[in-house]
């Protein structure tokens, strides 16, 4: 068999079977998504009933340029605690650096404070 070469087409393998299993795969990952989602919690049925308290901030932890941009923006909100916006912009701070568990109660300070929750 040496120097014989084998003339081979290519042949796709979509089949019949191969075209009728995608609507079973997309059903299956749609179902495993919405298993993950109620497994997680995603429903919004679980409500704030009344508004977070500012989480303490420490501004030791930061360089001090961050520390000034922290602090400005943690002195608006306590200057201003039912202001929405000042809420929102002090957590999308901390959020940028990765401080996130008081940027999600500030989060949801300000979605109380809209009226989203």
């Amino acid at each position: 068999m040496v120097g014989r070469t084998v003339n081979r087409k290519f042949s796709p393998r979509l089949t019949i079977r191969g075209v009728a299993s995608i609507p079973g795969r997309l059903l299956a990952v749609v179902s495993v998504l919405a298993w993950l989602c109620a497994a997680s919690g995603c429903d919004q049925s679980a409500k704030i009933t009344e508004i977070p308290e500012i989480p303490p901030i420490d501004l030791n932890r930061f360089g001090p340029l961050i520390r000034d941009q922290i602090a400005t923006a943690r002195d608006q909100v306590l200057a201003q605690p039912d202001d929405a916006e000042a809420n929102v912009r002090l957590a999308k701070i901390l959020h940028a650096y990765r401080w996130l568990d008081p940027s999600e109660v500030l989060y949801a300070r300000a979605r109380f404070l809209k009226g989203i929750i």
